[in-house]
């Protein structure tokens, strides 16, 4: 059985209060004030560059698929010069985890 978290020694009580909190509907990470403004700078870049949500999308599973398997990173780059983001140009040499992480997190957030 456990302990209630007020009378667990090994929880402040103000730890467990924001805990609690965090994890009632509608406090995930996404409605924090800075993961709003990156996303509307996400929305405002793709309406710039004609980027639609189903590209951002696909290019987001192409990411992921390549930083679980180096070999899909090839696929990855299709896709982005495919999109009219990068050209053969930008993207040579090693594998750019960054972006690939970028990509992933960004098709997540739309």
């Amino acid at each position: 059985m456990a302990i209630p978290p007020q009378q667990n020694p090994n929880v402040a009580p103000q730890q467990d209060a924001s805990v609690m909190k965090a994890m009632q509907p509608g406090n995930s990470a996404m409605d924090r004030p800075e993961v709003q403004q990156a996303k509307q700078q996400l929305l405002t870049l793709m309406q710039e560059t004609g980027l639609t949500t189903p590209q951002l999308k696909d290019l987001g599973k192409a990411a992921e698929m390549a930083i679980r398997d180096k070999r899909g990173y090839p696929m990855f780059l299709k896709k982005l010069r495919d999109s009219g983001l990068a050209d053969a140009e930008d993207l040579r040499g090693d594998i750019d985890y960054q972006a690939l992480v970028v990509f992933a997190t960004a098709a997540k957030m739309v």
